[in-house]
C-alpha cells in the first residue's frame, strides 16, 4: 500500500501548525508497523498525531542483517510546510 500523506486539519491550516516531527517504528519482517512513538514533537500535538497514524499505516521496508530480516526500530521525520 502507498503511503498516504498526513491530512491537515482546517484548524492546523488557520493556525498555520508547521514544524518536523520525528518519530519511531517497530518494523516487522513483512513491513507490518507493530510498534510507534513521538521522538521530538513539531510542536503541535494535533499534526504530530496526524503524521504517527499516517505513516504508521504504510509499508514500511527492514533492512537484512547478515542475510536475514529482523524486526527493526526506525526513525522517520515528518516535515509539515505550508506551500
Amino acid at each position: 500500500m502507498p503511503c498516504k500523506r498526513p491530512a491537515w486539519s482546517r484548524e492546523a491550516i488557520e493556525r498555520q501548525m508547521t514544524g518536523t516531527v520525528t518519530m519511531k517504528f517497530l518494523i516487522d519482517t513483512d513491513g507490518t508497523v507493530l510498534d510507534k512513538e513521538i521522538v521530538k514533537s513539531s510542536g503541535h500535538k494535533m499534526q504530530d498525531k496526524a503524521a504517527l497514524e499516517a505513516t504508521a499505516r504504510c509499508k514500511l521496508a527492514v533492512a537484512p542483517q547478515d542475510g536475514q530480516l529482523e524486526k527493526e526500530w526506525v526513525l522517520l521525520q515528518y516535515v509539515w510546510t505550508l506551500d
